[in-house]
């Protein structure tokens, strides 16, 4: 069995890079000493509950040669539960070598998070098939919030071929068309929408965001203010052009704010079979009052705003009867969307209860990712 060395990196380190020499080599497999200089770098400092630099910033692991083998990118976010705010940490970047997988590197790793001090409660979002199973594992609250995804250009379902013949490329032309043909009444529901409505984009997030958000009726959500609201508006891990965070208010007729949605746009660029894509998300949004702005309403309102460039639309169905409007307006379900909550110290009753839970596709770091 191969030796491996636990390592701790924190803020400060983070911040004036001299972890980098120390504990990183230069063929660094995860590309974390990229972060030192890169737009993510900037996020996370940027971060509004990072505030406390002694506080960790990286859990690693690396062999006998300092060669990196498994990591966990660590920040700051808040709990409500009720009248009360706790601190709690999140997480990015869970990476394990395929070929240590099995020394149960990536198990330590979230071990270590558990036995980590510096908060009483851990909050994670957008797990993958190969951490959940860990999460399950090591007992976590799991929650799984229905998603949906609507496919905006063809390309996204029927995958450009460079060799591709003709008959192909008239396929997914006629393809779009129908696609376009599908989403008329779409067009037309938006803008009666619109005739109720004003839609404004905003480059900075209205005060009254705060409120609207901690007064939805849940008894349990992750803190999300004016000031993280704008955090992730103005802030993304890459840095590409093409990714774009966008929040919008949506107002009544007389300015009276309703309701307010967030959306992102985001190039992929991994290598695989979705090279390329442009993927859109709504990944924030609420109403003041549901039986007048629903969030099927807001879904449909934020898919005009999408640039035109995009090949499909995700999104998540929390409310009762948003997963059957969804489908109407020409969405299709997708495995579900993850999210953890471990409460360290068991402070909290009924923390469990996913009724109880205000649950968005913009959890933790999901917004800049």
């Amino acid at each position: 069995m191969t030796k491996f060395t636990y390592k701790r990196i924190s803020y400060k380190e983070f911040k004036d890079g001299t972890y980098k020499n120390a504990y990183i080599p230069q063929d660094d497999e995860f590309s974390v000493t990229s972060h030192v200089t890169s737009s993510f770098r900037d996020a996370l400092i940027a971060c509004p509950c990072n505030n406390d630099d002694s506080k960790t910033f990286m859990h690693l692991f690396v062999d006998e040669e300092g060669k990196e083998i498994g990591r966990t990118i660590r920040f700051g976010t808040r709990i409500k539960a009720g009248d009360r705010v706790y601190g709690a940490e999140s997480g990015c970047g869970f990476e394990v070598i395929e070929e240590y997988r099995k020394e149960g590197i990536g198990a330590d790793l979230i071990m270590i998070t558990l036995q980590n001090n510096e908060y009483d409660f851990s909050l994670g979002a957008g797990l993958s098939l190969k951490a959940y199973p860990l999460h399950r594992k090591l007992k976590y609250i799991l929650f799984e919030v229905p998603q949906y995804f609507k496919v905006i250009n063809s390309r996204f379902e029927i995958k450009p071929n460079p060799s591709e013949s003709n008959f192909q490329s008239f396929k997914r032309l006629i393809s779009n068309i129908r696609l376009k043909l599908k989403d008329i009444p779409n067009h037309i529901n938006c803008k009666k929408l619109e005739k109720k409505f004003v839609i404004k984009k905003e480059t900075i997030v209205p005060e009254w965001v705060t409120g609207m958000v901690a007064n939805d009726g849940h008894q349990f959500m992750e803190v999300h203010d004016r000031e993280w609201f704008q955090w992730n508006l103005d802030y993304n891990t890459y840095g590409y052009d093409e990714d774009i965070q966008s929040f919008y208010s949506v107002l009544d007729r007389d300015n009276k704010p309703m309701g307010f949605f967030m959306t992102k746009e985001r190039i992929i660029k991994k290598p695989g079979r979705n090279y390329g894509f442009i993927i859109g998300t709504v990944v924030e949004w609420e109403s003041y009052d549901h039986s007048v702005l629903s969030e099927a309403d807001i879904n449909l309102l934020a898919m005009r705003t999408f640039s035109k460039n995009i090949d499909a639309i995700f999104t998540l169905a929390c409310e009762c009867g948003t997963a059957s409007q969804l489908i109407s307006m020409g969405f299709k379900e997708r495995a579900s969307f993850k999210v953890s909550v471990k409460d360290k110290k068991k402070l909290l009753e009924n923390i469990g209860d996913q009724n109880l839970w205000r649950l968005r596709y913009g959890m933790t770091n999901m917004i800049i990712l």
